[in-house]
């Protein structure tokens, strides 16, 4: 089990914070995982999402459902896909850090 967190920057310029809950059972980098992930943005909206599959040595590629919303994104419902790789474990680390993109394709509730 692992918590990690970073930098989110939204292609209108919003940045936020995510937290990721991630679940893996592997070796070497193969294996099923399944994880949350919630987005914070600047407003303190918030967007929740949860993905399971395969792992891949490396890298990662996944789709997701967006599972919860609230502040501007309440009643949000769609997907999440993102793609990305994971860098060499620096001193101390179990895992490496991640860098990819992600998109996400939602409605929302009629106001």
């Amino acid at each position: 089990m692992n918590m990690r967190e970073g930098a989110t920057i939204c292609d209108n310029g919003e940045i936020g914070w995510h937290k990721v809950l991630f679940i893996w059972d592997g070796i070497k980098g193969e294996g099923n995982y399944s994880q949350y992930i919630t987005l914070t943005l600047q407003d303190g909206s918030t967007i929740t999402n949860h993905a399971q599959g395969k792992g891949m040595p490396g890298g990662y590629k996944w789709t997701g459902q967006i599972i919860n919303g609230t502040g501007r994104f309440k009643g949000i419902k769609g997907t999440v896909t993102a793609e990305g790789k994971i860098l060499p474990p620096e001193k101390g680390e179990i895992l490496g850090k991640a860098v990819g993109t992600a998109t996400f394709d939602f409605t929302l509730p009629p106001k």
